[in-house]
């Protein structure tokens, strides 16, 4: 096993535009690729730009492209096996500089979810909700917002698909018990038709949420039996019978 381990960063400035740099990094048991990237902007090369928070897996903020692979930097282990490893800014997302970039639609998207179809009560006041009532929600709102789903979407964009991590805040809404609104139809609006259930989103989110499973399958579910037409057919010879 070698004593250092390769750091290969795409790198971007407005005014350098983008290009490729190696960075030798000391091992050591746990190194983490975020451990590594501080390491790097400490002790080798300052002008270095990432973005983290709590180094914890909790906050999302530390996302990047590891070896053309979604991944939180702080919770991704450089192994012993590994001579080098590649670390790019997230796909999908706009590069402010270097590993810095962000998604400039997402609060568009969310502003636009939450006029059309906010959280409704059912009930208001007190209300009982047993436990096995919330396993969808709780499945659901782990989510840390990362982008890393978004990342992973080959299919984001596509007949205006907004992309899975909408679609998991959209879905975790739906899936409150005391929620009042259908938003299947919100769904289909922001083109989880595009979405061709391939499952990457749900392979590669940190937090193992079910996105695909338990977040876009039942909303599309619920879309179509809504607007098939041999589901509309049997609606109608039911309510003649």
């Amino acid at each position: 096993m070698k004593e250092d381990v390769i750091l290969k960063i795409d790198r971007f400035d407005k005014e350098k535009g983008r290009w490729t740099q190696k960075y030798n990094v000391p091992r050591h048991k746990g190194l983490t690729v975020l451990d590594a990237l501080i390491y790097i902007h400490e002790n080798l090369d300052e002008t270095l730009t990432m973005d983290y928070n709590c180094r914890a897996g909790r906050c999302g903020t530390c996302g990047v492209m590891r070896d053309g692979k979604p991944a939180l930097a702080c919770e991704t282990l450089i192994k012993e096996h590994h001579d080098e490893v590649s670390v790019s800014p997230k796909s999908h997302h706009e590069t402010i500089k270097d590993l810095m970039c962000f998604d400039p639609d997402a609060w568009e998207v969310r502003k636009k979810i939450l006029e059309e179809a906010p959280f409704t009560q059912k009930e208001k006041g007190l209300v009982k909700i047993l436990p096995h009532q919330l396993e969808r929600f709780h499945k659901l709102d782990v989510c840390i917002e990362c982008g890393l789903c978004q990342s992973a979407c080959p299919n984001l964009k596509q007949k205006g698909w907004v992309g899975p991590m909408h679609g998991v805040y959209i879905a975790k809404l739906d899936a409150h018990p005391n929620d009042a609104v259908d938003r299947a139809e919100l769904m289909h609006k922001v083109g989880v038709a595009g979405c061709n259930t391939n499952f990457a989103c749900q392979r590669n989110c940190p937090k193992n949420i079910p996105i695909t499973r338990d977040a876009l399958i039942p909303e599309k579910e619920k879309w179509n039996s809504k607007n098939n037409t041999f589901a509309r057919i049997a609606r109608r010879m039911k309510r003649k019978n």
